[in-house]
């Protein structure tokens, strides 16, 4: 006798019941007919088994589905309901804050206004060149202020007559705070040879340009010769210092073309009241380098005095039989006849006679 079992599978959360059918067996009528109605209320019952775990799993299925699908559509509402109210949360903010905001940028605009009224004349005040003059210049001690200034100062220059005050204290200015600039300098250069052609410049202002110069390292010929020629009948009246410095700048920069003018800074002319005028010896003539010719106020007769002050004694050598040379003459007091050596001794044996 066969039996039946019916093979069910777990069911779980997620998986469903794949068979809950138990599989009949085939009996042979005619063996046994007294089984047919055992048979039948087999089948009836196994019917009704059936019937009653596919309800209960079933239902337990459909639970357990419906339960993802509830979960999911609660979530989606709940996204939906916080998709809504977060626009609408936004939106009532917005609202909130809209006034302040719309204030605030009126206010903005207001506040700019004066803003920008204020910073207007600021503006102006920095695009305003400051103003340059002689006092100006003289206050200026460090390159930054020079630098501040130049702009300003180019102008100055350019745009009417400068005196001499002005071109001085520009040169002092330049050359204490060692500020070059070529377009300024060039304008300093047309100024100094005008100021020079028209004598307006003194022997002091004329060395501090002449000093700014140096100090800057800057040359122009023309400036040099206007110097030259301004000042080469003033150079008695110099004093020995200011001769040698420009005697040294003219050197240094090469500038030779007045050569009168450097004999006469190194050695000044007598005046003609003086009077050793034209009575002593040229010492520039005795070395052959006289440029002064017939103006030189120093004699070129070779037979003169070197100076004055040996006038007495200059031929005292022409009755002994001591003979000196033109060098031992020119060297005047030393070792030979006129020093204490020969001089002295020359002198004294000669007194003994």
């Amino acid at each position: 006798m066969h039996t039946s079992r019916s093979k069910t599978r777990p069911t779980g959360a997620g998986l469903l019941c794949a068979s809950t059918k138990r599989k009949t067996t085939v009996r042979c009528a005619a063996a046994n007919d007294e089984d047919l109605g055992s048979l039948f209320d087999s089948k009836a019952d196994s019917k009704a088994e059936e019937k009653r775990p596919r309800t209960e799993s079933e239902a337990n299925n459909k639970a357990e589905e419906s339960k993802p699908c509830a979960e999911a559509g609660e979530e989606q509402e709940d996204a939906k309901a916080e998709g809504s109210s977060a626009p609408s949360a936004g939106k009532k903010k917005e609202k909130e804050f809209a006034w302040m905001d719309s204030e605030s940028e009126e206010g903005g605009d207001d506040e700019a206004a004066p803003a920008a009224t204020e910073e207007a004349p600021e503006e102006k005040n920095e695009d305003e060149e400051p103003e340059v003059s002689a006092e100006t210049l003289d206050e200026v001690q460090s390159f930054g202020r020079m630098m501040l200034l130049a702009p300003a100062m180019q102008k100055w220059l350019q745009g009417g007559r400068r005196g001499p005050a002005d071109i001085v204290a520009a040169c002092r200015a330049l050359a204490r705070t060692k500020f070059f600039d070529s377009d300024i300098i060039e304008d300093i250069y047309s100024v100094l040879r005008k100021l020079l052609r028209g004598e307006r410049l003194d022997a002091a202002q004329t060395h501090d340009a002449i000093i700014c110069l140096k100090t800057l390292n800057a040359y122009e010929k023309g400036v040099f010769s206007a110097v030259a020629k301004a000042f080469k009948a003033k150079t008695a009246s110099m004093d020995a210092a200011m001769r040698n410095t420009w005697l040294e700048i003219f050197r240094g920069f090469g500038h030779d073309l007045e050569k009168d003018f450097l004999q006469l800074l190194e050695v000044p002319p007598v005046p003609p009241t003086m009077p050793s005028y034209r009575k002593v010896r040229c010492w520039h003539h005795s070395r052959d380098l006289c440029v002064l010719d017939g103006a030189c106020t120093f004699s070129h007769d070779p037979r003169a005095p070197l100076s004055l002050g040996e006038g007495g004694r200059e031929d005292w050598w022409r009755s002994k039989s001591v003979m000196m040379t033109q060098n031992q003459k020119t060297l005047g007091d030393g070792a030979y006849g006129l020093g204490p050596l020969g001089q002295g001794r020359l002198l004294g044996s000669s007194s003994a006679q």
